[in-house]
């Protein structure tokens, strides 16, 4: 014996902060600029009041740093900024972790251990840079870039190291190319 009535399950999609959000009815197109001078600082200047007075602002903000969301403005900030706060969290973090009247913690030992405490994975295969702009290891300045690219070629970069994805903060040092790499790219796509 069957115990099918023939009912249809209640198949709607529970409420969600997203139901609240200010931007519900606006162009999409005003949270996703293309740039961040001209006529697009009068672009993120709406959306951000948009944000403003939206109510589950926070709700959206803590979304997009948990999904590490790269793109537009989301939570009234945009992506420059999001960056840059998560990157402030995770040297509270840091901070927090060391005990305020005992000793910082210890230098890292090697480039690998520096470059493991301050990147974290991102979404698309990116591992983002977390730590200072500059780091300093054994009294010489460094960029992330450089750290990244040191650690997998195991040889110091020919001139600056730079990014071939367009993500800013990215140090994935597949993403990443010297002077002498970006040559050799550029000779192979003329091939």
């Amino acid at each position: 014996m069957s115990h099918y009535t023939g009912a249809v399950p209640d198949t709607r999609r529970k409420a969600s902060w997203h139901d609240r959000s200010a931007c519900l009815g606006e162009d999409p197109d005003l949270f996703s600029p293309d740039g961040t001078a001209g006529k697009w600082v009068q672009v993120i200047a709406d959306a951000k009041a948009i944000c403003n007075r939206c109510p589950v602002r926070a709700d959206c903000l803590e979304w997009a740093l948990d999904t590490r969301q790269e793109f537009g403005i989301l939570g009234g900030l945009t992506e420059d900024e999001r960056w840059n706060l998560r990157r402030r969290q995770a040297r509270s973090a840091r901070r927090t972790v060391r005990n305020p009247r005992g000793p910082k913690q210890p230098q890292p030992a090697s480039l690998r251990e520096l470059f493991g405490r301050h990147t974290s994975s991102s979404t698309g295969g990116h591992l983002m840079w977390t730590g200072a702009k500059t780091p300093i290891f054994q009294g010489r300045q460094l960029t992330p870039n450089q750290v990244a690219f040191i650690i997998d070629r195991g040889h110091e970069p020919n001139g600056a190291v730079h990014r071939l994805c367009e993500v800013k903060g990215c140090v994935q040092p597949l993403h990443l190319a010297d002077n002498r790499g970006r040559h050799q790219r550029r000779a192979k796509a003329a091939a």
